[in-house]
């Protein structure tokens, strides 16, 4: 048996815009968090997460996502004062791990699956060839000699010869009283204990060989940018929110940082129980849904000309269920004006004067007096829609309420936002792709077919509003495509 040990106590300060929110081992990329790609890269056996910085955030985050792995979190005492570190963390570990085998990685290094780096006759360090457009001090560096590459030096983040070491490890249970001697006793680099003691003893002991490795390394906001370009595209991650795809273990995993938000997303399911996934488990700022299988709304699409009318008698029947209200006019105002002014705010500039300058096209008074409240989705475009094999629908990512209301919504609002997602087709805009949808305005007139013959006005303001309150929560240049596309439909039909 072979015991995989993740180090992931330290904070992720380096992670831009994601990492102040999120432990640096939940980051997604390419719809999982870092540390769900690693487990899975992981051979059969024990996990075990040394955790520290938002210690909770990760262990809530595993009970969710993995609830069928074995995995220990392992708090580390001390991991930010000196004498902390990657060693300290690991050390931790010592006891759990006992006489097996160990594979251990820093939380932001990932490798291509390759199960043959786990058949080994010696103890390695992963290395690779210094990431393109670093300065090689900034690593650690392992020499080595030979075609066995046996390790003969470890120099620490100092200009040298050999390639990077990845944070990458397995030490056969043999070699681990003088590993973690090594640790123990020769760890400190600075105010830091690091790794690096143990690999310089089983060097002096013999024999540690290097394999070298397709690394990704995520350990700052450069890298991880380099990281998500590769794999995915673009940085899809909204503001405050991620959701997590887990297809082999059955759940997707939604975190947002607004606990009282995601309480309401967690209590408004109920209202819509039929249309959207059961949940199985949630936490103050993480829950979790079964998985859907099928394909997206978009995906559909591309397959059947008719999908949104199929669409549309769906939810006629599973979602949008008539609701009493109080105060719709008022709530109207709220959510179309309110909040998209607040979230004009957030967007830069020239952006924020450009959205100012169109919303004053509209008459509020006139808009927010054709409410037709009912129990709704609130994000209802065809990238948050499923299609099940069987055929049928499933909708996903619901919003958590309508300016505070839990019970009901806009119909209007759905009908708009479905329509807005027919201008920027979300789906290739989370892989980059920005340019216009040709197919859309085809699903456009589909929609207005069902509509009775044309899809009113105050529905297609509402779907510029939508366009323009999402584009904060994007990253470049997402959030100029959004105001740009919301700002010409205003132009057309005000």
């Amino acid at each position: 048996m072979t015991a995989f040990v993740i180090l992931a106590a330290g904070p992720g300060t380096r992670m831009g815009r994601t990492g102040g929110q999120l432990h640096k081992c939940l980051v997604p990329l390419a719809g999982k968090a870092l540390i769900s790609h690693q487990i899975a890269l992981a051979p059969p056996g024990p996990v075990i997460v040394c955790t520290g910085s938002n210690a909770v955030q990760v262990e809530d985050y595993l009970a969710l996502a993995h609830p069928d792995r074995d995995i220990t979190c392992l708090y580390v005492p001390g991991w930010s004062a000196p004498g902390g570190g990657p060693g300290s963390s690991l050390l931790q570990a010592q006891d759990a791990v006992g006489d097996q085998d160990m594979i251990f990685t820093s939380c932001d290094t990932l490798w291509h699956e390759d199960d043959e780096l786990w058949d080994t006759a010696f103890s390695w360090a992963a290395t690779a060839p210094v990431p393109a457009g670093t300065e090689p001090q900034r690593w650690c560096r392992i020499e080595t000699e030979g075609t066995g590459r046996q390790a003969v030096a470890i120099w620490d983040k100092v200009g040298t010869a050999g390639d990077a070491y990845t944070g990458l490890s397995m030490i056969l249970a043999r070699d681990l009283p003088a590993f973690w001697h090594g640790v123990e006793t020769n760890g400190l680099l600075g105010t830091e204990r690091q790794v690096t003691g143990g690999l310089k003893e089983l060097i002096s002991a013999g024999p540690l060989v290097t394999k070298r490795i397709a690394w990704t390394d995520v350990g700052d906001q450069d890298a991880y940018e380099r990281a998500v370009a590769a794999w995915s595209g673009y940085d899809w991650v909204k503001t405050g929110e991620a959701t997590y795809v887990l297809p082999g273990d059955g759940r997707v995993v939604k975190y947002q940082a607004d606990a009282i938000s995601l309480t309401r997303r967690v209590n408004r399911q109920e209202s819509i129980l039929h249309a959207t996934p059961k949940l199985v488990d949630h936490r103050p700022h993480l829950f979790a849904y079964d998985y859907i299988p099928g394909i997206t709304g978009y995906e559909a699409a591309d397959k059947n000309r008719n999908i949104v009318a199929e669409l549309l008698d769906w939810a006629n029947i599973y979602l949008w269920n008539p609701a009493e209200a109080v105060a719709p006019a008022e709530r109207c105002l709220a959510f179309y004006k309110g909040k998209t002014e607040q979230r004009i705010a957030m967007l830069r500039e020239p952006l924020k004067t450009i959205a100012t300058q169109a919303i004053a096209r509209i008459d509020w008074n006139w808009l927010i007096t054709g409410c037709i409240p009912v129990t709704f989705h609130g994000d209802f475009n065809l990238g948050n829609v499923i299609v099940k094999p069987g055929g049928g629908f499933m909708g996903i990512d619901w919003r958590e309420d309508f300016a505070g209301e839990t019970t009901w919504g806009d119909w209007r609002y759905d009908a708009g936002k479905l329509a807005a997602g027919m201008i920027v087709h979300w789906g290739r805009a989370r892989h980059g792709d920005f340019r216009p949808w040709e197919e859309g305005q085809h699903h456009l007139d589909v929609m207005a077919d069902w509509l009775g013959g044309q899809i009113n006005t105050d529905i297609m303001i509402i779907a510029a509003l939508s366009l323009i309150s999402s584009a904060p929560l994007h990253a470049e240049p997402l959030d100029e495509v959004a105001v740009a596309r919301a700002v010409a439909l205003l132009e057309e039909i005000v």
